[in-house]
């Protein structure tokens, strides 16, 4: 099983088992994505995370309602993803957060070195609003 396999297995089965209060509520990108937004989600963790070699974890704090909260893939937005080809039907954002990390990985060498050395995740990629 490569690291993409585990990535998008853990993805499809997240959810919160604490009770939170009423007013609390859980964005879970992965629970409320449409097939085809899944499908991208996918096609770029097989693209990027089809190996198992070790990679530097770099955080972040919950997603992004406009980047990661719609496309599951922590720092990133539909531009991101149109800019390497992948295409999110239905769903056109933009996230600062976002323009931000891809400036820093196209600064970096392009999304192939970035990705070969690096995982970007979420100390909780659920949100709560």
């Amino acid at each position: 099983m490569t690291l993409a396999d585990r990535i998008l297995s853990w993805y499809k089965t997240l959810e919160i088992t604490v009770k939170l209060t009423s007013d609390v509520k859980v964005l879970n990108p992965y629970r409320e994505m449409t097939r085809e937004t899944f499908a991208a989600l996918e096609e770029f963790y097989q693209r990027y995370y089809a190996d198992n070699r070790p990679r530097k974890l770099m955080m972040g704090i919950n997603p992004g309602r406009l980047g990661a909260g719609l496309t599951g893939i922590p720092f990133t937005d539909t531009p991101a993803l149109e800019s390497i080809g992948i295409h999110m039907p239905n769903v056109d954002t933009t996230e600062t957060s976002a323009d931000y990390v891809w400036k820093v990985i196209e600064a970096y060498g392009g999304p192939e070195a970035f990705f070969s050395e690096w995982f970007i995740g979420g100390v909780s990629p659920l949100g709560f609003i």
